[in-house]
Parts: structure tokens; C-alpha cells; sequence
């Protein structure tokens, strides 16, 4: 629904700043050359009222908010098992309208943190991992994230959120075993 075009004439701001990327990405094609990511220039700071500048575009962000919304997707990814990643960027994304683009690197931070705090929780409790299967999911972890930071520039706003749409979907029906395609 986001990528609408009636969504996109509300955000006005990620259609520009998408529009701005775009061309550079065009530009970066045709010099051969890779594209250039824009950096985040902060305008205003305070704890429930924040602004900054992607793309020559500002966004708003109320960090108080995703404070309790981080405590909340921590405590259930964690229950669970999973990264908390894949419900932090839709909440980015839908609630505070953010750009996928600054998005993956907040929620990558984000994700990181409260793996460390589970894990120091697990660890409190008596459970410890397999050190050999946990390397190796560190060393894959850590390669498929350079490559993923890499590959994200080649794509547009909207083919990133179809991917990730498509996952939580895949995600929803093999939780709940609705497996009728396999």
C-alpha cells in the first residue's frame, strides 16, 4: 500500500528523495561507477522530536517512539528466536515514513543490539550455544551482510519493499505451517 501512488503523494518527501537516488544510480551506471549513498545530516535533535536531511530531503522522527516500539519487537523477535529486523523496517518504514535506505542500516543496529542483550540473557540463564554452529552463522552473517549493503544500492525504493513484502509472506505461512506450495 505504501508504494501507491496516493501513498507517495503523502510522502512527498521519499518520492523525492527516491527520484534524487535514481538518477544518481542512472548517473553512476552510465559513468560506470558505483552509486553514491546520501548521508544523513541531522536538523534537529530532541527525545520525542527529530529531524534530518536524506537526499536534501527532511524526515521526522519521534525517537521515543521507537524506543518502547524497539522494547516490543526485542522482546518478541527474541521470544521467538528471530531477528527483529524484519518487523523493525516496516515499522520504519509505515509509522515514521522513513526511507528504506536509512531504514536496513537503523534496524541492522538495532537487530545487533538486542541480540547481544538476549544472547548476555541466555547466557544468564544457563544456556549456552553451540560455539561451532554460531561461528558459522557469525562468518555467513557477517558476508551476507556486505554483500546485501552492496546489492541494495542496485535496487529502487519500491523493488526492496516487494522483496520484503514477499518474505514476510513467505515468513507468516511457514510459521503458521500453511506450507500448501511446497
Amino acid at each position: 500500500m505504501e508504494m501507491t501512488p496516493k501513498a507517495m503523494n503523502k510522502r512527498k518527501n521519499i518520492k523525492a528523495m527516491t527520484q534524487k537516488f535514481n538518477k544518481e544510480v542512472a548517473a553512476a551506471k552510465a559513468e560506470g561507477r558505483s552509486a553514491q549513498m546520501g548521508s544523513i545530516e541531522p536538523v534537529k535533535s530532541g527525545l520525542t522530536d527529530y529531524r534530518f536531511k536524506f537526499w536534501g530531503e527532511e524526515f521526522t522522527i519521534n525517537p521515543l517512539l521507537f524506543a518502547f516500539l524497539g522494547i516490543f519487537i526485542g522482546i518478541v523477535s527474541r521470544s521467538f528466536g528471530i531477528g527483529g529486523g524484519f518487523l523493525l523496517v516496516p515499522a520504519m518504514t509505515t509509522l515514521a515514513g522513513l526511507p528504506m535506505y536509512v531504514a536496513v542500516p537503523i534496524s541492522l543496529i538495532g537487530t545487533c543490539f538486542s541480540s547481544i542483550g538476549s544472547f548476555i540473557g541466555y547466557l544468564m540463564a544457563g544456556y549456552l550455544p553451540d560455539m561451532t554452529l554460531a561461528i558459522a552463522i557469525i562468518i555467513g552473517g557477517f558476508a551476507g551482510g556486505m554483500l546485501g549493503s552492496r546489492a541494495q544500492k542496485m535496487f529502487s525504493e519500491m523493488t526492496l519493499k516487494v522483496v520484503l513484502a514477499i518474505t514476510l509472506f513467505f515468513l507468516f505461512f511457514r510459521f503458521f505451517k500453511i506450507e500448501i506450495w511446497i
